[in-house]
C-alpha cells in the first residue's frame, strides 16, 4: 500500500486502544476473572507503545521530509542568485 503511512498507523492503534479501554470497562462490570483482565490491560498497554511508536516514526519522517525541501529550497536559491 502505497498510502499506508505511520500517521495512519497510529490513528488506527489509537482508535483500538480507546475501543479496548471503553470494552475494559465493561469487562470489570461483568466480573470476569483478574487474570483476565490483567492480560486485557497487558494487550492494551502493548497496543498503546505500538501506537507511541507509529506516532514517533510519522513525526521522524515529517521532520525528514521537511529537512529535504528546506536543503533543497537553499540550493536554488544559491543556483539562481545573481
Amino acid at each position: 500500500m502505497n498510502s499506508w503511512t505511520d500517521e495512519k498507523q497510529a490513528n488506527k492503534l489509537q482508535k483500538r486502544v480507546d475501543r479496548r479501554q471503553d470494552n475494559q470497562i465493561v469487562k470489570e462490570g461483568k466480573e470476569i476473572g483478574q487474570d483476565k483482565l490483567d492480560n486485557y490491560e497487558d494487550k492494551t498497554t502493548k497496543l498503546q507503545a505500538r501506537k507511541d511508536q507509529a506516532q514517533l516514526d510519522s513525526d521522524n519522517a515529517a521532520k525528514s521530509e521537511l529537512a529535504k525541501i528546506q536543503a533543497e529550497n537553499e540550493r536554488l536559491k544559491k543556483k539562481y542568485e545573481v
